[in-house]
């Protein structure tokens, strides 16, 4: 990954890091510094991983993230979703512009973030995330404040993103004559149980008192 994106690999390491202790990071920065880019990379690494990338608005709404309504459930006087393919059905989530969805949405991602639950009225379901990816723009939204709060909150990893540096840049035209597309080539595909086995072996770590 580093190899195949330019002057990232403090994020690359805090992607991987986030992945392999089941939390979720931030990138924040101007448009066009490959936030998005790094986690897809990623996914593609994992074997068979679901993903989903959202891209918020403040006109997005529940159906669009998580599923519409059933209506067969609406005729039994149920709230339920279908949730196959939506946020709460995904192993790895990218929210693009994360910070511009409104409360009603936002709420819904708190306990899916935190316990891995998809919740919505009687309605429970475990979900599979391993990892999200939010992409903003911005570190200051503003509105729904006390929604956003709660939501940055969960994100463990933050970070700034800058542009490349010159010297970047140049490498990066190069590779462009080149017709090198910056894709990373893996010998090999991380499958679920070795992700499983990793995130085991992190939290058996051991720690010194300072």
């Amino acid at each position: 990954m580093k190899k195949a994106l330019i002057e990232r690999d403090e994020e690359i390491d805090l992607a991987l890091t986030a992945l392999i202790a089941q939390e979720h990071i931030l990138l924040v920065g101007v448009p066009g510094t490959a936030k998005s880019l790094i986690v897809e990379t990623l996914r593609q690494w994992m074997d068979g991983a679901s993903s989903l990338t959202i891209h918020c608005c403040k006109d997005t709404t529940r159906n669009v993230a998580f599923g519409p309504i059933k209506l067969s459930a609406m005729k039994e006087d149920r709230i339920e979703r279908e949730l196959s393919g939506g946020a709460a059905d995904v192993e790895v989530l990218i929210l693009e512009e994360v910070f511009k969805a409104g409360p009603a949405v936002l709420d819904m991602f708190l306990m899916l973030m935190n316990e891995r639950v998809y919740r919505e009225g009687l309605v429970a379901a475990d979900a599979p995330l391993k990892l999200i990816l939010g992409v903003s723009n911005e570190w200051s939204p503003e509105g729904c404040e006390a929604a956003l709060a709660a939501f940055f909150d969960r994100f463990l990893f933050r970070k700034a993103v800058s542009p490349i540096s010159p010297k970047g840049r140049r490498e990066l035209l190069k590779r462009s004559t080149l017709n090198d597309p910056c894709k990373a080539d893996f010998p090999h595909r991380l499958s679920a149980l070795e992700l499983e086995r990793a995130t085991k072996a992190a939290k058996e770590l051991p720690w010194s008192v300072d």
